[in-house]
């Protein structure tokens, strides 16, 4: 299986940006990148914990904190991804932070 990038980009901080979900951690599960209309990366939205492999299809722990808080933002603003059912998937606690599963939207994203 191969994600696509979504077809509609979104805005933020000025920028015309992209997700990009064709790659994969090196232990397997999916990778969430956001890079720019030019193809330069801009920042990761995934984070591999080792609670992502039990993760279904097109699911990935969201980095909502620090440098991607805006970023992630607007990217669920947009329809992009949405936040997975919590009484399902819980978030993962990581340090200080939690890790929310989230989803990418099958309006944005197909199998390949």
């Amino acid at each position: 299986m191969k994600i696509t990038r979504t077809r509609s980009p979104f805005t933020y901080g000025g920028e015309t940006l992209l997700l990009d979900a064709t790659g994969c951690y090196h232990d397997g599960p999916m990778a969430v990148r956001v890079i720019g209309e030019d193809g330069e990366p801009w920042a990761v939205l995934s984070v591999n914990l080792p609670e992502s492999k039990t993760l279904p299809k097109n699911h990935f722990f969201l980095k909502n904190w620090s440098e991607n808080r805006g970023i992630a933002l607007a990217a669920e603003k947009a329809g992009l991804i949405e936040a997975a059912n919590p009484f399902i998937y819980e978030p993962v606690h990581t340090g200080f932070v939690s890790a929310p599963v989230y989803t990418l939207t099958t309006k944005e994203v197909s199998a390949a």
